[in-house]
This record gives C-alpha cells, sequence and structure tokens, in this order.
C-alpha cells in the first residue's frame, strides 16, 4: 500500500470500505502498521512514505523509520509538524 499510486489505491479499495478514507490518512495508517511491524523489510517502503507530499504521512513515516531504528535521512525537511518528529527523543 505504501507504494501505490492514487489509480491502484481507488482500484484497490473500490466496493470496500475503505474507499471512504481519505488516501493520506490510509497511508499514515500504513507506515504506523509497518513501524509497529518490527520488520526491517519495511524500511524501503516507509522511506517511500517519508517522501509524501502530505507532512501527517511524512510524520509517521519518521515515527515508524525511528521504531525501527532506520536513519531517517530528511535534511529538507521544511514542515514543523515533520520537524517535531524528527527531533522527538524516544
Amino acid at each position: 500500500l505504501a507504494q501505490k499510486g492514487a489509480n491502484q489505491l481507488r482500484q484497490l479499495v473500490k466496493r470496500t470500505a475503505l474507499r471512504r478514507v481519505p488516501r493520506d490518512v490510509l497511508q499514515r495508517n500504513v507506515a504506523v502498521a509497518l513501524g509497529n511491524s518490527g520488520s526491517p523489510d519495511a524500511i524501503p517502503a516507509l522511506r517511500i512514505l517519508a517522501a509524501h507530499r502530505a507532512p501527517l504521512v511524512r510524520a509517521h513515516a519518521v515515527w515508524a523509520l525511528r521504531k525501527l531504528g532506520a536513519d531517517i535521512g530528511l535534511p529538507d525537511e521544511t514542515d514543523p509538524l515533520v520537524l517535531d518528529e524528527i527531533r522527538r527523543v524516544y
């Protein structure tokens, strides 16, 4: 789900209750689920989400990357929500 484009996601959720969930919210939830998975295999997908256009998704991807012990690596980030998550110490 992290790597699906808008059209692919629409097709995937068609005829399900998920069609009512905004794409950004769905992808935020994907970031949280990947972080909670504990699997380093999730890191590439989280890096994709960390470059998402929506700060909500990027911030949760940062949280998930940190939870998996991965380097966050977003030196050009300017959004306050994402920067707050980058600076957060656990």
